[in-house]
């Protein structure tokens, strides 16, 4: 196994962010809120999918499906 140990719980400020999502607020905004990129809300989010919003879950993977779908509408 490369790298460091897998924590067994988020560091205090990702435990913050994912409480904010589940709370309601939208990704974007707890990005600017935490001064974070977007981009790393989302890696947060799949790194706890148990302490993640079941709504931003699905979303997440429906945008999945539909990039997908499109690749093989492509060929």
């Amino acid at each position: 196994m490369r790298g460091r140990k897998r924590l067994k719980e988020p560091i205090p400020r990702d435990a913050a962010i994912l409480e904010a999502l589940r709370d309601g607020h939208k990704p974007s905004h707890v990005a600017r809120t935490y001064e974070i990129s977007r981009q790393y809300v989302h890696e947060i989010v799949e790194r706890w999918p148990d302490l993640s919003p079941e709504w931003l879950l699905n979303r997440i993977k429906l945008k999945r499906q539909k990039r997908n779908e499109q690749k093989h509408k492509s060929r």
